[in-house]
């Protein structure tokens, strides 16, 4: 479950503040109270099935804590192109964690972040998330308008050197249709390809061209 995920990166990253530790044990030794909700409103097992676990789990979060979740461990950031993309965290995918032991020592792996290479276009800063004490740069996976990957990185200042050249050098007749630009790092981010990008530079010039004024010059009188 994602919430689980965001909630222990932020407990490996800062374990001052008091994150939980939801394990499996934990949860269902305490089921009472984060499931008291959804149990006083379920008329049935069906409608019981329907409830919102991740929204439960939250609400017993500290308001700080809630606030925390929001801004240092996100669901989405807003790329460069203006689109948002969601972050990985990462035990999304494994579920629960193992009961007993303690991860208190174990290196939080930061969380993905998976979009087109061309919507980073114009960035050379990696995006930070984690606690201002302990902040960590995204791993950025740079895909190609196919959506396979590409290359990945945690420093875009250093990829649009050397290595971005010889990887357009080796996709860019592969992936013709789509902007290749010399200096990456100062060309605008997009999501189209060539073709609809001069589209839509068409569609602004003839709109521009339409919003000017008419001047029409009159006859000058004799």
């Amino acid at each position: 479950m994602e919430l689980l995920a965001r909630v222990r990166f932020l407990r490996l990253r800062s374990p001052e503040e008091g994150w939980p530790r939801w394990t499996e044990a934990h949860l269902l030794e305490r089921a009472e109270e984060w499931l008291a909700p959804a149990l006083d409103g379920a008329a049935s097992l069906k409608a019981l099935a329907r409830a919102d676990i991740a929204r439960l789990l939250e609400s017993t979060l500290t308001y700080e804590q809630q606030d925390a979740l929001r801004r240092y461990a996100p669901r989405v950031l807003e790329l460069p192109s203006g689109r948002e993309a969601p972050l990985r965290y990462a035990e999304e995918s494994q579920g629960l964690p193992e009961d007993g032991g303690s991860d208190s020592d174990a290196e939080p792996s930061p969380p993905v972040l998976a979009a087109k290479l061309q919507e980073w276009f114009g960035c050379s800063t990696t995006p930070l998330v984690g606690p201002p004490r302990a902040p960590c740069p995204v791993v950025l996976h740079l895909l190609s308008p196919a959506q396979r990957p590409l290359a990945i990185t945690q420093n875009l200042a250093t990829f649009w050197g050397e290595p971005y050249l010889q990887l357009r050098a080796e996709v860019r007749s592969k992936y013709a249709k789509h902007p290749w630009p010399d200096d990456p790092a100062s060309a605008e981010p997009t999501r189209l390809s060539k073709k609809a990008l001069l589209s839509v530079e068409s569609g602004r010039a003839s709109g521009d061209a339409k919003s000017k004024p008419n001047k029409k010059k009159g006859k000058k009188r004799r």
